[in-house]
This record gives C-alpha cells, sequence and structure tokens, in this order.
C-alpha cells in the first residue's frame, strides 16, 4: 500500500514538471508558443498520478520501469505534440535508463531471457522503422525510429504479443487523432502527425492491460 502512495505521490510531482520540461524545450522552436495553465497541468498530475497508483497495485514488479516510461515518455509527447520534433537525446535517455531498470530486474529475478527478447525486439523494430524512414521520411522521421526503438525495448520484454499489440494500438491512435485534426482542419491532407504520444500510449496500454 505504501509503495503505491509513494508512486502516487511520484506521479503528481513528475508529471506536472515533465510536461514543463517538454514545453519548455518546445518553445526553443520559433514557430512554437506553447503555454499551460495550472489546471491542465493539476489534470495531468491527478493523472499521472493514478496510473503510477494502479501500475504499483497490478504490476508491482515492473513499477519503476513503468514510471520511467510514463515520465520521460510524457517529456517526450509533449514536445512532439506541440511542434512534430522528437530529440534524439530523450530517445536515448528512455533506451539507457529501461535498460539499466530492465537489465537490474533481469540480474535480480533470473529474467535474463526476457531481457534477450527486449533486445532482439529493439533490433527487429529498428530494421522495420528504418525501413518506414528510407520509402517515407516526410512521414517516418528519424525521431519516429529511435523512438520506436525505446518502445520496442519495454514492449518486448513482456512478450512478443505485448510487441505487436503495442504498435497496432499506437497506429489506431495515430490514425484517429489524425481524422480529428484532418475534422478540426487544424492539419491538411497529406501532413503527418506527432506519433510519439501515440508509441507511448500504445506501449502503456499493452504493458498494464495485455
Amino acid at each position: 500500500m505504501w509503495i503505491a502512495l509513494n508512486y502516487g505521490l511520484l506521479g503528481a510531482v513528475a508529471g506536472p514538471v515533465a510536461m514543463i520540461a517538454g514545453l519548455r524545450i518546445a518553445r526553443n522552436e520559433p514557430t512554437v508558443s506553447a503555454y499551460l495553465s495550472v489546471w491542465p497541468l493539476l489534470s495531468v498530475g491527478v493523472a499521472t498520478a493514478t496510473a503510477l497508483i494502479y501500475v504499483a497495485c497490478r504490476l508491482p514488479h515492473l513499477v519503476a520501469v513503468v514510471s520511467w516510461l510514463v515520465i520521460i515518455g510524457l517529456v517526450v509527447s509533449s514536445i512532439d505534440w506541440t511542434c512534430r520534433r522528437l530529440p534524439h537525446r530523450l530517445s536515448g535517455l528512455l533506451l539507457a535508463g529501461g535498460l539499466i531498470l530492465l537489465g537490474c530486474t533481469a540480474l535480480a529475478k533470473h529474467e535474463v531471457p526476457s531481457l534477450l527478447r527486449a533486445c532482439a525486439a529493439m533490433g527487429a523494430v529498428f530494421s522495420c522503422w528504418m525501413v518506414l524512414h528510407l520509402c517515407s521520411p516526410r512521414q517516418a522521421g528519424l525521431g519516429d525510429v529511435t523512438l520506436s526503438t525505446a518502445v520496442a525495448l519495454f514492449l518486448g520484454w513482456s512478450s512478443w504479443q505485448h510487441l505487436v499489440t503495442g504498435f497496432a494500438v499506437a497506429f489506431v491512435l495515430a490514425g484517429a487523432s489524425a481524422a480529428v485534426l484532418l475534422t478540426a482542419r487544424v492539419i491538411r491532407f497529406r501532413q503527418g502527425v506527432a506519433m510519439g504520444p501515440a508509441l507511448i500510449g500504445g506501449a502503456l496500454y499493452a504493458i498494464v492491460q495485455t
């Protein structure tokens, strides 16, 4: 119980901080004027706290790993949604932290096969996304390649089914957001949408729900 409450407190603080950090990075783009009032930040804090408490109760052995994915994922998603940019350094940070946490878990819980599967999943996803980038660089940028590779680590740890489910949900989320933005005339036809939030959301859904 105390562990869940501690992670809830972590989410309440880290959620708004992650959003602010992401928007501060996004403001460096000359065409972006990002702003968040108090109420959206409070909403993010409540949502992040609730999510981490749920994970702590449902998947206590993976709560540290999922918390890392949630917090860094919020930073990445806020940047990508605001200015359509996925910084390689943040994707690398997500990947490095995941490798450290999952590596420690593999040694402590004797889950080395899961770690090897996660690394194999990274290699497979990197190859697929690199092909997509070479075929259509405007639709699949290098930022999408690096983030999808990092996300594959977390999904591959659980199973190959989690990997497939996570990316399937990500594409559904991206398609739905594109449809809404097109209807609202926020974007034009053939203009890409931010894949970062969809990739993070799909990964979290697959890990927690399947």
